[in-house]
């Protein structure tokens, strides 16, 4: 039987806890505001924990990331741990666990996304994005020289994020 040592703790790339920046609580408004549209959502769905999805996208509209407070406030709602609010929060790539530029691009590479064209759509955001700019997604290995207009909104859309953030850039400097 071969051993294989398995080193567990947090990923390369992020320094400590998984979720530990940012507020470890909010104020009393801000509380009060987020239960009420936490409500209407939790009230959507015939169990309480069905809504964690969307609330921790509540929580990141507030902070622009999920914070300790958000997740504090996500396992109260739901009578949930922290921990469990956590592990979810972390599982997903949606959620993200640290503050994030004023721009955020994101070009869809599943299989699907990849058939409609998302692979050569990721290499165009890589290179309309100016030098230095951090850009979230694996590395282009293969990029297409197919036109915009055989594409749809969606391509649009994100190289027009992409042409605003390189003007954005390039104007502050």
């Amino acid at each position: 039987m071969t051993v294989i040592p398995l080193q567990l703790g947090p990923r390369p790339d992020e320094p400590g806890p998984p979720i530990s920046q940012g507020p470890q609580s909010y104020s009393h408004e801000v509380t009060a505001r987020l239960t009420d549209d936490a409500a209407v959502i939790v009230a959507k769905y015939p169990e309480a924990r069905s809504a964690l999805l969307p609330l921790l996208h509540l929580v990141q509209a507030e902070d622009g990331y999920l914070t300790p407070a958000g997740i504090a406030f996500c396992a109260e709602r739901l009578a949930l741990s922290p921990a469990e609010v956590t592990a979810v929060a972390t599982f997903y790539s949606m959620y993200r666990r640290t503050p994030t530029g004023d721009y955020l691009v994101g070009v869809c590479t599943n299989t699907l996304c990849a058939v409609m064209g998302g692979a050569s759509d990721n290499c165009a955001a890589q290179k309309a994005i100016p030098a230095g700019v951090r850009y979230p997604s694996s590395a282009c290995t293969r990029c297409s020289s197919g036109s915009s207009d055989d594409r749809g909104w969606g391509y649009r859309a994100m190289m027009a994020a992409a042409s605003a953030l390189s003007r954005s850039v390039t104007s502050a400097a």
